[in-house]
C-alpha cells in the first residue's frame, strides 16, 4: 500500500486544544485523519452519508457553546420515548427498577417458557 504525507495549515490554539481533546480518549492527530479520510473513502458512493456526518460535526461545532441546546435534545428525547411507551400502553411510572442479573434471569425464563422448557 502507498502512502502520502498530508500537510495542513490550521490554527495553533485549535491545534493544541484539538490535540488534547483527541489525547483525552485515546486518539492522536493522525490516527484520527487516517479515520476520517477511510470514512470517506467508504462512503464515497454515498453523499447522503457523508454530508450527514459532516454536518453534524458543524452542528457539533456550533453548539459547542450551547449546552443547553444539548440539554434540550436529551429531554425531548426522553419526552418523545414516554410519549411512544404511553401509546403502547406502557407506564414507566408503574415499573419497578430490577437489576441486571434480575432482567437477565427474567428474559431467559421467558425464552425458555417459550420453548416449553419450563
Amino acid at each position: 500500500m502507498a502512502l502520502s504525507q498530508m500537510n495542513v495549515r490550521i490554527d495553533e490554539q485549535v491545534r493544541i486544544q484539538g490535540n488534547q481533546a483527541l489525547e483525552s480518549v485515546g486518539l492522536t492527530p493522525a490516527r484520527t485523519v487516517r479515520d476520517l479520510w477511510g470514512f470517506a473513502a467508504r462512503n464515497r458512493n454515498n453523499p447522503v452519508r457523508l454530508k450527514r456526518v459532516l454536518r453534524f460535526l458543524e452542528e457539533a461545532e456550533r453548539d459547542a457553546g450551547a449546552p443547553q441546546s444539548r440539554l434540550q435534545a436529551v429531554e425531548n428525547g426522553w419526552r418523545m420515548a414516554d410519549e411512544g411507551l404511553a401509546a403502547l400502553g406502557i407506564s414507566v411510572a408503574d415499573a419497578e427498577p430490577i437489576s441486571l442479573d434480575e432482567l437477565k434471569e427474567q428474559a431467559y425464563r421467558e425464552r425458555w417458557e417459550a420453548k416449553g422448557l419450563l
